[in-house]
């Protein structure tokens, strides 16, 4: 399988990561349908149902950082999202029956969230795998089939809920999400091929920086090392080589017991060693039993003895203290350290991972909360159902060329990935400042062309960011953070949108926000990434300094 990187089998999981995209994404653009759809059939409002989202985004991130970290521990990621599948089938299900918005929260909600968590990040992850030279390409080609079906979903779904109604449509569509079973069962994962026995690798490590023989070392790897580099091969001896020394330093020789002298009886003691007080003034005994003086070398000699013994006892018994104290100190730091090894932490000290996490912050509310307000906000102008499903589709067309031309400006590399990024969050930014000039069926067309090429092309880059920032090996971690992040911005402003819309009356306001969002997530790319790569440069000169020294 390792010569499937960008051809032969890559192209079979891109498909299958495609049609992924098509029903997940597809069906989430198409959400703002039913949100209109649950309104009227609840009587509820904007913020109570803007609830739905924000359960299903906070759901969505933890659950996608749990799976990403600790689920491919014990499991491949492929039964995670073939059981990924099963839960947002059985969400929609649920919703086909739900008495109140109270019970979407759990069947959307929790439900829902869970199973786009399992398998979205999984999918990304190993779609990335697959690629190398064609990274950017697949990442553009896999997330077109979310355009593509914002293109057609919205069609479909208007057809089911004039056919069916809204339970109908949505037990449809709950059929229609076990599609993904077929693409988790293509996404098989990318191992090596290699006999344990061969994995035997010849390391030359230097000694010193003066010395250009060193030594040679050989050591047996893993499946899992195969993917390390030499440098990380190094580093891993060079580790190894000082935790032995640390260790080494540690260890205590304790005297051997002293064996020649036997233990003496209480009334030896009282017979030998019976010698009289001598008074000071004159330094004579009082006793003729003088001679006795003559084995007090034997009795100093035995308590010197006597004396190493006993330190040898204190110090076996204070080396066992602290062997216990020791061992209390690692069951306490067990799950500590287990955590640690499954979550890097590291990653989070990148300067220019920061960054990407502030600018998604600010720009992800807006890239995907537009999606669910243009059809409400439609029909509050007196745009028709019909109508507000073209609409929608008009979207998922301009998101697909969007996407294409995003991808080929990308791999071509005449173009910085965050110039693109930026130019098009301003173009966002500046078209949601004017939504107050949107009020008719045809100024809706242009403002959905407007955000169909350039409102969702974040989304579909977010990974090439990563990649950019800590490189392909950690974009697992660097994943789970940053769906962290976008869950905690869209579950913080969805309400607050919903909110001003219901006191206002208007979604003027909400829009407004989130045109403030997308210039200030622009500026951050466009005048700050060049500072963090600086600083990021600097401390990693830092950390090689001090491995040095050490």
């Amino acid at each position: 399988m390792k010569g499937s990187v960008d051809r032969g089998w890559a192209w079979i999981v891109l498909a299958a990561c495609f049609l992924r995209s098509f029903m997940v994404i597809g069906i989430n653009k198409a959400f703002g349908m039913f949100f209109v759809e649950y309104i009227e059939a609840f009587e509820s409002n904007a913020s109570t149902v803007s609830l739905v989202i924000s359960t299903q985004q906070i759901m969505f991130s933890v659950s996608s950082f749990l799976i990403l970290t600790f689920g491919n521990r014990f499991f491949t990621f492929r039964p995670i999202i073939i059981l990924g599948s099963v839960l947002m089938a059985a969400g929609y299900f649920l919703n086909a029956y739900a008495p109140n918005v109270q019970f979407l929260l759990l069947s959307q909600g929790v439900l829902f969230g869970i199973g786009q968590a399992a398998a979205s990040g999984p999918s990304v992850v190993v779609l990335n795998s697959y690629f190398d030279k064609r990274r950017g390409l697949a990442n553009s080609l896999a997330n077109s089939g979310g355009s593509l079906g914002g293109l057609l979903l919205p069609l479909i779904i208007q057809a089911l809920l004039e056919t069916y109604g809204l339970q109908g449509a949505q037990i449809v569509v709950s059929g229609m999400l076990l599609n993904i079973v077929v693409s988790g069962a293509l996404l098989r994962p990318l191992t090596n091929t290699v006999p344990q026995d061969k994995l035997n690798l010849e390391v030359k490590v230097e000694e010193d920086d003066e010395s250009k023989n060193g030594n040679h070392i050989k050591i047996n790897l893993n499946q899992e090392d195969l993917s390390l580099s030499a440098d990380d091969i190094r580093s891993k001896l060079y580790k190894s080589e000082k935790a032995k020394k640390e260790n080494e330093k540690l260890l205590i020789e304790l005297p051997e017991p002293n064996t020649h002298y036997r233990m003496r009886t209480f009334s030896e003691n009282l017979h030998e060693y019976r010698v009289s007080t001598v008074p000071p003034q004159t330094g004579i005994p009082k006793s003729a039993d003088a001679s006795k003086f003559t084995n007090l070398s034997a009795i100093f000699g035995s308590l010197m003895d006597v004396s190493s013994s006993v330190q040898s006892v204190f110090l076996a018994k204070n080396v066992e203290v602290i062997k216990r104290e020791k061992e209390d100190d690692e069951t306490e730091t067990c799950f500590s350290k287990y955590i640690l090894s499954v979550i890097n932490f590291k990653i989070l000290r990148n300067h220019h991972l920061k960054l990407v996490y502030l600018v998604g912050f600010l720009a992800v509310f807006s890239a995907r909360l537009q999606l669910a307000y243009i059809p409400p906000y439609a029909r509050d102008c007196g745009i028709s159902g019909r109508n507000i499903s073209y609409l929608v589709t008009i979207i998922g067309t301009c998101d697909f060329f969007g996407r294409f031309g995003v991808a080929l400006i990308a791999d071509s590399k005449r173009v910085k990935l965050s110039s693109i990024i930026s130019a098009s969050l301003i173009i966002m930014g500046v078209t949601c400042m004017c939504n107050s000039f949107i009020r008719d069926f045809h100024t809706f067309i242009a403002y959905c062309v407007i955000y169909g090429l350039f409102g969702g092309l974040y989304n579909s880059v977010v990974a090439l960011l990563l990649v950019d920032a800590v490189g392909p090996k950690n974009l697992s971690p660097a994943l789970a953070f940053v769906i962290q992040v976008h869950g905690v911005s869209i579950s913080a402003i969805a309400p607050i949108l919903g909110y001003m819309r219901d006191s206002t009356g208007s979604y003027t306001g909400s829009f407004y926000i989130m045109g403030v969002g997308n210039l200030l997530s622009a500026f951050l790319l466009l005048f700050g990434l060049p500072i963090v790569k600086k600083m990021e440069l600097r401390r990693q000169q830092r950390c090689l300094s001090e491995n040095n020294q050490d």
